[in-house]
C-alpha cells in the first residue's frame, strides 16, 4: 500500500449494506476514515453494519445533519441509477445553502460496469476496487487495483487520495475501460468459480473429497501467471486426446448431462487455441 504524503481522512457514508459495504467499509475504517452513517432500508444487515461502525442507520430519504465528504454507493448495479438519482435530488437543496468554498459532498459508486452518475450541481465519481468481497470480512486490498473516475479533476484527485490509503495500485479509468475490466473479472473469477463449483459437486457425488482439486488449482493459477495462461494449457483437449474426451463425455452424460455441453464447448475452444502448440502435459 502506498503511503500518502498528507493526512487526508474525509468522512464517508455507506449506501447499502451488502458484501462490498462490509468489506470496503471495514478496510476504510482500518485506514482511519470515519464511517459516519449507513443508508439502508432497515434491513438486518443494515442494522448490523451500522452497529459495527457505531454510526446511525438512515433510510433512503434521510440525510445527515452534517453532510459527509463522500457518499459511497455499494448497491447492486441495477440500483445505482435510481438510488443515486434520489440521493442527488435530496442533496441539492442542502448543498445550495452551504457556505462559499465549502467542499461539496461527492456521490460515488463502486461498480465496474455502471457509468458515472450525472449531476450539474453535485460532484460524482467512481471508486472501483477490482477484488472479491465476502460478507463480514476484509479482503486483501493492499495490491488490488482501484479504478477511479471523477466528474471533475478535484473530485478525481480526492478519490485517488482515498484509494491510495488502501492500495498501491490506483489508476484513472473511464467508464468504457472499467466495463472491460469488469468483463475480465467475470471471465477470470465468476466463470472459474462456477467451474470449481461444478468440479466440487461432481467430486461429492462420487464420494471424492472436494479438496483433492485444491493443489492442482493453485498450481494451475500460479503457472497461468508465470507462463501465461495460453502457454500453460494442458489436458486432453490440448493434446488432441479424442478417446479421453469421448470417455469423459460418456461419464458426464450418464451422471451430469447438464455439464456435457460445457465440457464439449471448452474442449473445442482449448483445441483451437492450442493448435500448433506443444501442450505442457
Amino acid at each position: 500500500m502506498a503511503t500518502p504524503s498528507t493526512v487526508f481522512l474525509p468522512s464517508i457514508s455507506l449506501v447499502g449494506a451488502g458484501n462490498v459495504a462490509w468489506g470496503l467499509g471495514l478496510a476504510l475504517q482500518c485506514a482511519g476514515f470515519p464511517i459516519v452513517s449507513v443508508h439502508s432500508r432497515g434491513s438486518e444487515r443494515g442494522t448490523r453494519l451500522a452497529n459495527r461502525f457505531n454510526c446511525p442507520l438512515l433510510g433512503d430519504a434521510e440525510l445527515e445533519e452534517q453532510l459527509p465528504r463522500l457518499y459511497l454507493l455499494t448497491v447492486p448495479d441495477d440500483a445505482i441509477a435510481p438510488v443515486g438519482t434520489t440521493l442527488l435530488r435530496l442533496l441539492y437543496p442542502r448543498v445550495k445553502t452551504l457556505p462559499a468554498n465549502t467542499p461539496l459532498p461527492i456521490v460515488g459508486h463502486t461498480s465496474g460496469s455502471s457509468p458515472l452518475l450525472q449531476s450539474q450541481h453535485i460532484p460524482t465519481g467512481v471508486l472501483y476496487p477490482f477484488q472479491r468481497f465476502g460478507y463480514g470480512s476484509t479482503p486483501r486490498l493492499s495490491d488490488a487495483p482501484f479504478f477511479i473516475e471523477g466528474s471533475d479533476a478535484k473530485t478525481e484527485a480526492t478519490l485517488i487520495e482515498i484509494a491510495r490509503h488502501l492500495s498501491s495500485h490506483v489508476e484513472v479509468a473511464d467508464s468504457p475501460t472499467r466495463q472491460w475490466v469488469h468483463l475480465l473479472g467475470v471471465l477470470a473469477c465468476n466463470f472459474t468459480n462456477h467451474l470449481l463449483a461444478a468440479a466440487q459437486r461432481v467430486a461429492e457425488a462420487q464420494g471424492i473429497a472436494p479438496g483433492v482439486i485444491q493443489p492442482l488449482v493453485e498450481e494451475t493459477v500460479a503457472q497461468a501467471f508465470r507462463l501465461g495462461a495460453a502457454n500453460a494449457q494442458t489436458g486432453p483437449a490440448a493434446r488432441g486426446d479424442q478417446a479421453t474426451i469421448a470417455r469423459h463425455l460418456q461419464m458426464l452424460g450418464r451422471r451430469f448431462p447438464e455439464l456435457a455441453p460445457l465440457y464439449s464447448l471448452m474442449s473445442e475452444q482449448i483445441a483451437a487455441q492450442t493448435k500448433g502448440n506443444t501442450p505442457q502435459g
